[in-house]
Order: structure tokens, then C-alpha cells, then sequence
């Protein structure tokens, strides 16, 4: 019977793995977008290129 306890805390560890990870991409996103936006466009031209 202790398959459903790691069960359930390998899903708590899953969970806040996302959650950080989704957090991370979130500041960046929007530190690019506010702060950095012309040099973000800078460096998405240079990747086309």
C-alpha cells in the first residue's frame, strides 16, 4: 500500500517542477518584452538572417 504515498508525492514534485519551469519562462517573456524589446528584436533578425 505505499505505491499511492510515492505516487503522490512523485505528482507534488512533477507539479512544482512545471510550475517553476512555466514561472522561469513567464519572467523572461515578460522581462523581454518590457525591458529588453529592441534588443529581443535584435536578436530574433540576427536568427533569421
Amino acid at each position: 500500500m505505499e505505491h499511492p504515498a510515492v505516487d503522490h508525492h512523485l505528482w507534488i514534485e512533477v507539479t512544482e517542477y512545471i510550475v517553476a519551469v512555466v514561472g522561469v519562462i513567464l519572467i523572461a517573456w515578460l522581462l523581454a518584452e518590457d525591458l529588453a524589446s529592441p534588443l529581443w528584436g535584435g536578436l530574433t533578425s540576427i536568427r533569421l538572417r
